[in-house]
């Protein structure tokens, strides 16, 4: 119980550093600034050791975006995730820590682009596409002017908007330009920002992501790691809403090992998708309901869905390592 609550804290205390951090890296991006590596490094370093000691905590603050913060949250994201995958592929730590900063720093050129555009609700004119296609040059050319960072965050800034089938942008790169490394990044860019509330886009399931990850393997991203990706995150990753065979609605608090389909959640709404006082389910464990039949999950939710959203406090609340140590108990 103790040490459960302490490596939550911990991670807490992490993710909330890279947080300030990566605000502040954007904001020194933004003004033409030299940016602490030196920090960055530190914060990236951080992370990987909070992503190893308790995967699901991590997995679990990534999901706690605030839309106001997308870009600076979504950086920090797409940094602990691809650790984690990183670290699911059986790459070193001196790898996993190249990762993490070629996530942290990917989309850096984005400061460089008006606000008016990155924000737009609604449609792009080719013209606004065209302006957003430039970031990845911006976020070269302001990490090339940095010392201490690594070719891996140069090529994520400069590749992650490019497909293996060559239609990508700003240079049209084929497989053999295309990094391991920028390859992973890609993946976990693309569903970070799936995953999530943007100005222009409502979140979508966990489930959709993956699908659109399928449609365009081999031709947009790496087949391998794709596959290998829904593999490492499960069917219902941490921090997914899901609605079970009852009907009520529940969040996943931690994967299992070995059963997918059967994690650990806590229940937020009843059948008739009303309020309800939390409840942890282990579905793992054989958990009937009131007719006797085994607890299961029907279906993936978006984010918002019946009035929970991960990142307001009320859910924070709940999902406290002490709460859930109760709940575990109880």
């Amino acid at each position: 119980h103790h040490a459960l609550s302490t490596e939550v804290e911990e991670a807490r205390a992490a993710y909330l550093d890279g947080s300030r951090l990566i605000e502040q890296v954007l904001a020194d991006v933004q003004h033409g600034r030299v940016i602490d590596t030196r920090a960055c490094h530190g914060a990236v370093k951080r992370n990987l050791a909070s992503m190893l000691r308790n995967e699901s905590a991590m997995l679990w603050l990534v999901r706690l975006k605030n839309k106001d913060l997308y870009t600076s949250l979504h950086c920090l994201s797409v940094s602990i995730m691809a650790m984690g995958f990183g670290n699911h592929l059986g790459l070193q730590d001196d790898k996993l820590q190249l990762l993490g900063m070629a996530g942290l720093l990917h989309d850096v050129g984005k400061m460089r682009i008006d606000p008016e555009i990155l924000n737009k609700p609604g449609k792009l004119t080719a013209q606004e596409f065209e302006v957003i296609k430039r970031h990845p040059v911006f976020g070269l050319e302001a990490l090339r002017a940095q010392p201490g960072i690594p070719e891996a965050a140069l090529h994520a800034a400069y590749g992650h908007h490019e497909r293996l089938d060559g239609t990508g942008y700003p240079l049209g790169s084929g497989p053999a330009q295309i990094s391991y490394m920028t390859r992973i990044i890609t993946i976990v860019d693309a569903f970070d920002a799936i995953t999530s509330h943007r100005a222009y886009d409502c979140a979508r399931p966990v489930q959709s992501a993956f699908e659109i990850l399928r449609s365009a393997s081999g031709r947009q991203f790496d087949e391998d790691l794709v596959s290998e990706f829904i593999r490492w995150l499960g069917a219902f990753p941490v921090g997914t809403l899901v609605e079970l065979h009852t009907g009520e609605v529940a969040v996943v608090v931690e994967k299992h090992r070995q059963y997918q389909l059967r994690p650990r959640v806590v229940v937020l709404r009843d059948a008739a998708k009303q309020r309800c006082t939390p409840r942890y389910l282990d579905l793992a464990q054989i958990t009937v309901d009131e007719e006797g039949a085994p607890y299961r999950i029907s279906v993936g939710l978006p984010d918002g869905s019946f009035g929970l959203h991960l990142a307001d406090p009320e859910l924070q609340a709940i999902l406290h390592p002490e709460t859930l140590a109760d709940f575990e108990s109880s």
